[in-house]
């Protein structure tokens, strides 16, 4: 019983002393009746929250609206229709968490990306950026056309994660694998002499 009181007494001491500083034990500042107006009045524009709290991060803001203050998205538990998997097909392969958001209003983004998985609908294959390296490029050039992938490619060239891991980007470029890579691919690599 001594304990309980004890533990209720320091609680009740870490509180003022919270209040007093106006931090919490690790150093966050405490909500104030303002932050908690703006998250009333522009909830669930986390976006828009961030901007207008720019001391508080977004899982931070999130988190007080949640438990703080009881806010929640509404979900939609309503079954998705052929159109919606049609706007789906249309929206997915090439469109930004945002505007797939904006076009399920109340769906949250796991639930679409896992309707479309469920649908076959894939993201569009972004290409290979560039290296710097004409070589290089060429290679990854010619695997983005293939549906090949840079560990596939490891395999196939017996290279050791040299693509995959890209070895190249600490200026070490393997011209062995390269050179295995283009053999590989069924290509051919050229010497060019420049006049002197």
């Amino acid at each position: 019983m001594d304990n309980l009181c004890w533990n209720t007494g320091a609680g009740q001491r870490a509180r003022r002393s919270m209040v007093r500083h106006g931090v919490t034990p690790k150093g966050s500042p405490l909500w104030t009746a303002d932050e908690v107006e703006i998250c009333k009045k522009f909830w669930p524009d986390l976006t828009k929250l961030e901007i207008e709290l720019p001391g508080r991060s977004r899982a931070a803001i999130g988190k007080r609206c949640r438990d703080g203050l009881g806010l929640y998205i509404k979900p939609n538990w309503t079954c998705w229709t052929a159109a919606d998997v049609s706007r789906l097909r249309r929206i997915y392969p090439s469109g930004s968490a945002s505007e797939l958001i904006e076009a399920f209003p109340g769906r949250r983004l796991l639930t679409i990306t896992r309707n479309a998985y469920y649908h076959g609908i894939r993201r569009r294959r972004k290409p290979y950026t560039r290296t710097g390296n004409a070589e290089l490029d060429a290679i990854r050039v010619r695997c983005f056309t293939l549906g090949i992938t840079m560990p596939e490619l490891d395999l196939m060239a017996r290279s050791i994660r040299y693509f995959g891991s890209m070895g190249w980007k600490h200026g070490w470029i393997n011209h062995a694998a390269i050179a295995r890579a283009v053999h590989v691919l069924d290509g051919k690599m050229t010497i060019e002499w420049s006049d002197l």
